[in-house]
C-alpha cells in the first residue's frame, strides 16, 4: 500500500514537472496607468501597470523579469519588474513595470497613423526550471495615442497662451491684428517652437476663414524662462462683410481663433492647439480675448 502511494506521488510529481516544462506563454491584455517619473536628454522614465493573463492550469512563480521593447522591429526601450510575482492559473494579474524609453527612436515612428505592433522580448527566472524562461509578447498600439500622452505631459511643464489681441491697423481693405503670446517653459529642458499657424473664423464651428497668419521661423525657448512673442494677422474686410461693424445688435460680435503649433521637446515633435473666442465692440473697435 505504501509502495502504491509512493508510486502515485512520484507519477504526480513527474506529471507536474512535465506540464511545467511546457509553459504556455502568458498573454498581454492591456497597458494602463502610464506615468512619467523622470527624463533626460536621451530617455523618458516611466512606470506603468500591465495586465497579463496566465493560460496555464497552474500558477507561475517568477522573478528577475527584464525585457526589451520593439515597435515593428525598431528598438524603443527596455523595462523590468522589480518584485517577485505569482501569476494565478487561468487568471489575469496586474503587474507594475519600470520602463526606459529612448527618445530618438520614439521620434522615428511618431508620424505613423495606423496601429503598430509593440513587441516585448524578455526573460525571467522560474524556480522549478533550471534555465531562463524566455517570452515574446505582442500588443497593438496607436502612435497618435502615444503622442497625445506625451503632449499632455508636455503641457504640464510648458504653457503657451494668448495674452492679448490688439488692433494694429485699419483701412478700407484690411484689418491688421497683433496677437501677443506668452510661452512659460517650467521644465528642465529647452524646447523649440518650429511652427505657429493662426487662423480666424466667423463661427465657433471653425468654418468660414476670414484671416490667417503663420510664423515659419523656428526659435528656441530656454528652460525655466518666460518668453513673449507677437504675430500679426490680416483680415480681409470683404470676407467679413458688414458684420464686423453692424452685428452688435444681434449679439453676434465674436470671432474664433485657432492656433496650431509644433513644439520640439527632447527630440519629440508635439502638436499643440489653442482655441479661443474674440469679442469686439463694432462701435469702439475694442477687442477682448475670452
Amino acid at each position: 500500500m505504501n509502495n502504491t502511494k509512493y508510486i502515485l506521488m512520484l507519477l504526480g510529481a513527474m506529471m507536474f514537472i512535465t506540464s511545467c516544462s511546457s509553459i504556455k506563454t502568458p498573454e498581454l491584455n492591456s497597458i494602463n496607468n502610464i506615468e512619467i517619473t523622470n527624463e533626460n536628454s536621451e530617455n523618458i522614465f516611466l512606470v506603468s501597470e500591465i495586465s497579463v493573463f496566465n493560460p496555464n492550469r497552474f500558477s507561475i512563480s517568477t522573478k528577475d523579469i527584464s525585457f526589451n521593447l520593439y515597435v515593428d522591429s525598431l528598438y524603443v526601450g527596455k523595462g523590468e519588474v522589480d518584485n517577485e510575482l505569482i501569476l494565478a492559473k487561468n487568471e489575469s494579474t496586474n503587474i507594475t513595470t519600470s520602463l526606459v524609453i529612448n527618445k530618438s527612436n520614439l521620434k522615428s515612428f511618431s508620424s505613423l497613423k495606423d496601429s503598430v505592433s509593440l513587441n516585448i522580448l524578455g526573460s525571467s527566472t522560474i524556480p522549478y526550471i533550471s534555465k531562463k524562461y524566455y517570452f515574446d509578447l505582442n500588443y497593438n498600439i496607436y502612435p497618435n495615442d502615444l503622442i497625445s500622452f506625451f503632449t499632455e505631459r508636455l503641457m504640464e511643464d510648458i504653457k503657451i497662451k494668448i495674452t492679448e489681441v490688439k488692433l494694429k491697423k485699419l483701412n478700407i481693405k484690411n484689418i491688421l491684428l497683433d496677437f501677443v503670446f506668452v510661452l512659460d517653459n517650467k521644465s528642465l529642458m529647452e524646447c523649440k517652437v518650429k511652427n505657429l499657424d493662426i487662423k480666424l473664423f466667423k463661427t465657433n464651428a471653425y468654418k468660414d476663414l476670414i484671416g490667417s497668419s503663420e510664423i515659419k521661423d523656428e526659435f528656441t525657448v530656454e528652460s525655466n524662462t518666460i518668453n513673449q512673442f507677437e504675430s500679426q494677422l490680416k483680415m480681409n474686410i470683404l470676407k467679413i462683410g458688414t458684420a464686423f461693424f453692424l452685428n452688435s445688435i444681434n449679439n453676434e460680435n465674436s470671432f474664433f481663433i485657432e492656433v496650431n503649433s509644433i513644439i520640439e521637446y527632447n527630440n519629440l515633435e508635439l502638436p499643440i492647439t489653442i482655441k479661443r473666442r474674440i469679442d469686439y465692440n463694432p462701435l469702439t473697435l475694442e477687442i477682448e480675448l475670452n
